[in-house]
């Protein structure tokens, strides 16, 4: 048991030294590249920040056998991913996170919140006359898929026009766009190939620990494979950077939602039909949890209950917390 969770703790370091390199090598070719920095963080930082979700998923489905844990670790992840804003406000002692963030991160989280409802509505179908539906396949989660590449080019191209006058000279210290590449594909390879292992390593836990799947997918899977997120968000902070901490949470949450759809294809039917319900649950909650932000980013509460936290916050730690009991 002990060789198993070095494993998994091995797994989890390495997704977040070389999710963190992956995500300053793609800062670096966003910058040579003259992009913005909210489609930074929305766009190319939450996708390969998110690249160990899709290693992880197709390592489950592929090598694990295990659906629950592919749906736990992206549902799990979309939560966990929320609740990194309770991290942000905590560490900021001064004012609430809320405080310095604008009303363009709005758009963003209610899109989010769409795409989670979404994704509920599929798998509640389990419990409706409409279960016929899930042999439709991966056609059932291919909206989302194409909802978040219209979204991107549309975004895409309001950015690109938005600094079309940007006159920002490059770095001279800037490493060589071959390096950057270079650093890029290497560190996407590292990430990918933990991201592929790591359900393996849960897959033994699971039945060593007497887990459900649903609860690993959601805790420790789901914690692992957003260390990237969490470092990029950090960072982000410590530069006061905070629109693009919030941009890459909700493009990662985006990003996790749509892969679904490579996620049905690598299966016989969709993966909808084949995953626990108690996933609900997990939906749910970032749905609240990501509400609770959009309240907050519109009223921008102050720190008042003398825990540093604002009072959203609060209320989604707590919420975080008791789904985790409930899965458990």
């Amino acid at each position: 048991m002990i060789s198993t969770w070095l494993e998994f703790l091995l797994c989890g370091c390495a997704i977040g030294f070389s999710g963190y390199f992956l995500s300053v090598f793609g800062d670096q070719l966003a910058q040579k590249t003259k992009m913005g920095h909210s489609f930074i963080g929305l766009t190319l930082i939450a996708a390969v920040t998110s690249f160990p979700e899709l290693g992880s998923g197709i390592g489950a489905i592929t090598l694990a056998n295990s659906s629950d844990l592919a749906a736990g670790g992206i549902f799990g992840s979309c939560m966990f991913n929320v609740f990194i804003l309770c991290i942000l406000d905590l560490l900021h002692r001064k004012k609430s996170i809320y405080q310095y963030t604008s009303a363009t991160q709005l758009p963003l989280g209610i899109l989010g919140i769409l795409f989670l409802g979404y994704s509920g509505f599929i798998v509640s179908l389990s419990y409706s006359p409409l279960q016929f539906l899930h042999l439709l396949g991966a056609w059932l989660s291919l909206p989302l898929f194409i909802a978040y590449i219209v979204f991107l080019t549309n975004y895409s191209n309001q950015e690109v026009a938005a600094n079309k006058q940007d006159k920002e000279s490059q770095n001279p210290a800037s490493p060589k766009l071959a390096t950057m590449i270079l650093g890029f594909v290497i560190s996407c390879l590292f990430v990918v190939a933990s991201g592929l292992y790591l359900p393996v390593v849960g897959e033994k836990l699971v039945h060593e620990m007497a887990w459900s799947e649903s609860f690993f997918g959601t805790l420790l899977l789901a914690i692992s494979t957003s260390l990237p997120e969490l470092a990029v968000t950090l960072s982000s902070l410590s530069i006061g950077a905070i629109d693009m901490a919030l941009a890459n949470i909700w493009g990662s949450n985006l990003f996790n939602l749509a892969i679904l759809w490579i996620f049905d294809l690598l299966m016989q039917g969709s993966i909808f039909a084949q995953i626990s319900t108690t996933h609900l649950i997990s939906i749910m909650t970032s749905i609240v949890m990501s509400g609770l932000a959009m309240i907050g980013i519109y009223l921008k509460p102050k720190k008042n209950l003398g825990l540093y936290l604002s009072w959203p916050n609060f209320l989604m730690v707590i919420l975080y917390f008791l789904t985790l009991f409930s899965l458990f």
